[in-house]
């Protein structure tokens, strides 16, 4: 469950209606979805932990940041910031080999020792 901290209208009209939260509504009435999904064009999860010291960490704080399109003018902005919880990850996500997709310095502890 994510709790939301902020929410925002459309910067550019006022409008609190949006083109994939309207679809997922559609989704949620006909049984399709759960009403809990977190839908956007885009949705950004980032862990808030220290690299050092994820070892032992089995949960960390994650800050959701959620873009939708305004469906009255078509800007895309930032509609809410959330928070939840998750398992932190170093490297790349799962099935992307090494070095693929992120560029880390060299020595960075990938998390897999």
């Amino acid at each position: 469950m994510i709790e939301v901290l902020k929410t925002f209208v459309c910067p550019n009209c006022g409008s609190g209606k949006r083109i994939i939260d309207g679809i997922k509504d559609e989704e949620v009435a006909s049984g399709k979805v759960d009403k809990e999904l977190v839908v956007g064009s885009a949705v950004r999860h980032l862990a808030v932990f220290d690299p050092k010291k994820a070892s032992g960490l089995l949960r960390c704080p994650v800050i959701v940041i959620v873009q939708d399109i305004c469906a009255e003018c078509g800007t895309e902005y930032i509609c809410y910031i959330g928070k939840t919880e998750g398992r932190p990850q170093i490297g790349p996500p799962p099935g992307m080999p090494p070095g693929q997709g992120i560029n880390l310095p060299p020595g960075f502890p990938m998390g897999r020792g």
